[in-house]
């Protein structure tokens, strides 16, 4: 029986990455922990490559920790130390947008016009910023409800 690929995932592995391991937990390892995908990177270094690793949870639908994996250089000057964090920074962007478009499309419906009957939705009169005093006084109110 073949397992359901999730949206997150599919980009994922569309993105050149591949499922290397399954890290398991519990008393006799009977439960996944996490899945864990590898993706050697484009950017090279004096015959040096980096390899990248993201770790998605036990659905596969969120992405729990990334990074690069183990650094192996006995010295590391100031120009390999700023590959490494431009490795990382690049990472955490692919990371971000990967998570920002799944995260947008869930909140999608609740753009649209609001549904609720007793309220008048006027698309031409513009929301003005509260003050923090204004913005006080409606926390108050909400609690005080």
């Amino acid at each position: 029986m073949k397992r359901k690929v999730t949206e997150i995932e599919s980009k994922i592995l569309n993105d050149g990455w591949c499922l290397t391991t399954k890290r398991y937990t519990g008393k006799h390892s009977q439960k996944i922990l996490c899945y864990e995908y590898h993706k050697t990177s484009d950017l090279r270094n004096d015959g040096k490559s980096y390899d990248l690793f993201i770790h998605l949870n036990q659905k596969r639908l969120q992405i729990v920790k990334y990074g690069i994996k183990n650094l192996f250089i006995e010295e590391m000057t100031t120009d390999e130390l700023m590959i490494v964090r431009f490795l990382f920074l690049e990472l955490r962007h692919y990371v971000e947008r990967l998570t920002e478009k799944r995260e947008l499309r869930q909140v999608d419906p609740l753009l649209n016009k609001p549904s609720d009957r007793n309220w008048e939705y006027n698309e031409s009169e513009e929301i003005t910023p509260l003050t923090p005093e204004q913005f006080d006084e409606l926390c108050k109110e909400k609690e005080n409800d």
